[in-house]
């Protein structure tokens, strides 16, 4: 049974994401003759004339055959032409730089760099990066694998259970080489047991089917990392075992290498949360700093979700420039390492990307209980025979305030791309599209501001007054009932009771996963008789809207 855990055009992207990187140092140590090097880091700058200047180095090349379905253009006896399988690079001085294909370096992939002296050291900066391969099946693919290098497997044992791939050892051969500086390709097949992977290494492998596998866990991120801004303040990634074993896995924050000349300045480690559940039962935020471990085990096809918070509560503003940057390790207990980069920027409370909890809350109360005149003296709410359900509609301001209301306008600001939130009919004409949620039971408009607080216990309290038409004293087709002068005033006080009120919210930093809160309803009328009339339930809201604000 797989457990959850709540814990969550192509060059430009890599822009993007290096605009923002965590940064580590991939050392690779070349030697005379041919290596086949796997790059764990995006490296930044990534053209290959910045990143090679000065090294020994005659050429590199880039395995580029994909996997195709395709294989003929318009009739079978047409099949589509091979696009060219390697891409190249030649330093400038080389009279071959005219016919360069390969100009920028791609993290998670390998490649086969021809060096001319020995012990040649190029030490690469860059954003490490969670690795996807596609293999082209029934073909040798060259690849490297995210390897612990404190911790190197044996390929059977790092390949068993994959899928469309069979590491295990064969005297037959034609499964795995290795390069050899000379060029040549050592054939390892009956070594698989026993013949350890490198990690930072590149290897040629056979793919019998179809296959993404990338080690005995996968992980799931995004692209860029995880990259915690203004309106991005949880994120997820998730780790799945594709092995044939129970995996025990373990998540760890650690720092990152200084950042490059011209990349944003390093304030310290990114502040985390994670959300998870403590030892009573109970979930809430939990600090996740430097050398923290989180550790778990997945059975087989198990996969876990992880989700991060950044907790604002100690951020100051360091200008444009500067962020919090980190790294995530993930690692198995099979000799799998993978690293994510993880990164914090400065943002202020937008109102209309309010923090939790603030903003609109739209859901329903289920009335489960009415006092009724006194009975042996009983008065508490005694059960209906049907529960009445109504809508219930409040708003968290980011000024603090928190109102109950009767109805909303949610109207779509086209010019600026964004929702406001009007409770009143004074809705501008400029507005094109717009929305209203209301409640049938309040009176119409009504706005009124509640004491206390949405996550521990909050109340309202407000009149029907005898000149009101909806005071249920009057009928208007009745004579006798019909004016203020017949009427009472009628009295209601509302009541929420969060069921588990949040306690470790960090001043209201971040936001909560689920965006959904439930428990206790209660009202007491006054007025209708000489007693109060008290109506009690239960009540489910979610947070639909981050406005902070109301017009």
């Amino acid at each position: 049974m797989c457990r959850k855990h709540v814990w969550s055009i192509f060059f430009f992207s890599l822009f993007v994401a290096a605009a923002q990187a965590q940064w580590m140092r991939q050392t690779v140590t070349l030697t005379n003759g041919w290596n086949a090097v796997y790059l764990a880091v995006q490296p930044y700058p990534q053209d290959l004339d910045s990143q090679l200047a000065g090294l020994p180095i005659r050429a590199v090349h880039r395995c580029a055959r994909v996997f195709s379905v395709e294989q003929f253009s318009s009739a079978t006896n047409s099949p589509l032409d091979r696009a060219a399988e390697w891409l190249v690079w030649y330093p400038p001085d080389s009279p071959h730089h005219v016919v360069n294909t390969l100009s920028a370096f791609l993290g998670g992939t390998a490649y086969l760099i021809e060096c001319y002296e020995d012990q040649a050291v190029w030490t690469v900066t860059g954003y490490p990066v969670a690795p996807q391969h596609t293999w082209v099946p029934e073909a040798l693919n060259f690849l490297g694998m995210p390897v612990n290098a404190t911790n190197e497997p044996a390929f059977a044992s790092f390949f068993r259970g994959a899928s469309g791939i069979d590491l295990t050892p064969d005297p037959n051969g034609g499964k795995v080489f290795e390069v050899l500086p000379s060029g040549e390709q050592l054939d390892v097949s009956s070594q698989t047991a026993t013949y350890k992977m490198e990690a930072g290494r590149a290897y040629w492998i056979w793919a019998e089917g179809i296959s993404d596998y990338t080690g005995p866990i996968k992980v799931h991120a995004p692209l860029a990392g995880l990259h915690f801004t203004g309106d991005r303040p949880l994120l997820s990634f998730s780790v799945r075992n594709d092995s044939a074993t129970n995996r025990a896995v373990s998540i760890r924050l650690t720092a990152s290498a200084p950042p490059p000349a011209g990349m944003p300045s390093k304030i310290g480690d990114v502040p985390l949360l994670h959300f998870n559940q403590a030892d009573g039962g109970a979930y809430g935020w939990v600090p996740f700093t430097r050398d923290s471990v989180l550790n778990t085990t997945l059975a087989v096809g198990g996969e876990e979700v992880f989700t991060l918070a950044a907790d604002r509560s100690g951020m100051s503003d360091h200008g444009t420039n500067a962020a919090w940057q980190s790294l995530i390790e993930v690692t198995d207990d099979a000799g799998t390492l993978v690293r994510l980069p993880v990164s914090a920027v400065w943002s202020e409370d937008n109102p209309y990307n309010a923090l939790w909890p603030e903003g609109l809350w739209v859901g329903s109360v289920s009335v489960t209980g009415v006092a009724y005149v006194a009975a042996n003296g009983v008065t508490a709410p005694q059960p209906v025979s049907s529960p009445f359900t109504f809508r219930l509609i409040v708003h968290q301001g980011s000024d603090g305030v928190l109102r109950l209301l009767q109805q909303v306008v949610m109207a779509w600001d086209t010019v600026n791309e964004r929702y406001d939130l009007w409770v009143s009919n004074a809705v501008p004409t400029t507005v094109e599209e717009a929305s209203r949620v209301s409640s049938a039971v309040f009176p119409p408009r009504l706005n009124v501001v509640m004491s206390g607080n949405l996550l521990s216990v909050c109340s309202a309290t407000f009149a029907i007054g005898a000149e009101d038409p909806c005071n249920p004293w009057r009928h208007v087709f009745s004579p006798s009932h019909n004016t203020a002068d017949d009427a009472l005033s009628i009295t209601n006080t509302i009541t929420l009771t969060p069921d588990a009120p949040e306690e470790n919210m960090n001043g209201a930093a971040l936001w909560k996963p689920e965006e959904y809160m439930e428990g206790t309803f209660v009202q007491e009328i006054r007025g209708l008789r000489k007693q109060a009339v008290t109506v009690s339930g239960t009540y489910e809201i979610k947070r639909v809207g981050k406005v902070g604000f109301v017009r």
